[in-house]
């Protein structure tokens, strides 16, 4: 099962559409990507330690113009 969460994340983190998107209206991108509700808070509060705490170690968080993850290279 994926998550969706991270996918979003680690797509936004990538793809210029995306941000122009995301920047337009967070909320609205992320219910197109049908991310859950509590997760949608999560970004919106910029809670990085939550969000950290949700999607697991094996991803990096990063925060510039928006919250994005990325898979932790070993």
């Amino acid at each position: 099962m994926t998550d969706k969460l991270v996918d979003f994340m680690t797509e936004l983190a990538t793809n210029s559409e995306m941000q122009e998107a995301y920047a337009q209206s967070p909320r609205a991108l992320m219910e197109k990507h049908q991310i859950e509700e509590e997760d949608i808070r999560l970004m919106e509060n910029s809670d990085i330690d939550a969000i950290k705490e949700r999607i697991g170690s094996e991803y990096e968080v990063s925060e510039k113009d928006w919250i994005t993850a990325s898979k932790v290279k070993k």
